[in-house]
């Protein structure tokens, strides 16, 4: 796997890592706003909410570390991925539009309106992000990365 793609599968990781404390910020905020102020409760979500902004910042030091690196690692190809789709699609009459409905199963359809990030069919893993499908990583590739994590 190239340095970039690497790069750019970290950087997702990253983005989805940061919404997932940014969800459970807002959720504590949301729970101290409903608490008095001498509540022994209230200190602990105090303490909580500090460790999850501390996190936070650690996040963003990291996605922006990531983002540098990306920006300095050279792609390997001067054909642009999106130039192969269209020359596959316009010189050998590829149906690009039918390849996309033939990925978007009922079961991927589903998972990405339950907001999942990532949903796999046993061969591949779709990688999910705003109601979209960012890339697809084969199986035996992300089962590997999985277990150096």
């Amino acid at each position: 796997m190239s340095d970039f793609y690497n790069l750019r599968l970290s950087l997702v990781e990253l983005e989805n890592g940061r919404r997932r404390i940014k969800s459970k910020l807002t959720e504590v905020e949301s729970w101290l706003s409903g608490l008095k102020k001498s509540s022994s409760k209230r200190q602990e979500l105090i303490e909580l909410k500090d460790s999850l902004l501390v996190q936070l910042r650690e996040q963003n030091i990291r996605l922006e570390d990531t983002r540098r690196r990306l920006r300095q690692t050279p792609r390997n190809h001067a054909v642009t991925d999106h130039a192969l789709v269209r020359w596959l699609e316009r010189n050998h009459g590829i149906d690009v539009l039918g390849l996309k409905d033939a990925i978007l199963t009922d079961e991927l359809q589903a998972a990405i309106a339950s907001g999942q990030e990532q949903w796999s069919d046993g061969k591949m893993l779709f990688v999910l992000q705003d109601g979209r499908v960012i890339t697809v990583i084969p199986s035996h590739e992300w089962k590997s990365r999985a277990l150096a994590l």
